[in-house]
């Protein structure tokens, strides 16, 4: 589906991400009709529900947020099994960590990082979890964001 400006995607829920594997999704960053660009940015959050028995510490990089850039119709290599393929992503294409705050037992946790810019075209947003442990019940929201008029 075609994008609007200053919307909010959710990207995914209610999803499991197993140690040290990753979690992908596509966005369409165009008007439909031509191909332009509608949003310039982004702020990405990513929700964890941490289990009972966690030992992922304050202050660690738990994930990674990619975004890579829709190519002719294609993607660059990285993702997950269901899109792409489960290889990491080149390290240009990394946003930054989802770096975990409070991690208490079976409580969840929103983090959050920009995107400061979109690709013009589609946009596929990559998660890798980098911690030991799954991260249970996730969800990753964009709100997209429009720069200019």
């Amino acid at each position: 589906m075609p994008a609007t400006p200053n919307e909010i995607v959710t990207l995914w829920s209610a999803t499991n991400i197993a140690a040290t594997s990753r979690k992908a999704a596509d966005y369409d960053n165009t008007d439909g009709a031509g191909g332009v660009l509608i949003n310039d940015a982004a702020y990405v959050t990513l929700t964890v529900t941490y289990d009972a028995a966690t030992t992922i510490t304050a202050n660690s990089a738990i994930a990674s947020l990619y975004v890579l850039p829709e190519v002719d119709g294609t993607y660059p290599t990285g993702g997950d099994g269901t899109v792409g393929i489960n290889t990491d992503p080149q390290d240009e294409m990394i946003v930054g960590s989802f770096v975990a705050r409070n991690p208490s037992a079976s409580g969840s946790e929103t983090m959050a990082l920009p995107v400061r810019r979109l690709p013009p075209k589609g946009s596929r947003f990559v998660v890798r979890n980098n911690s030991t442990e799954t991260l249970s019940n996730t969800s990753l929201k964009a709100q997209m964001v429009r720069l200019r008029p």
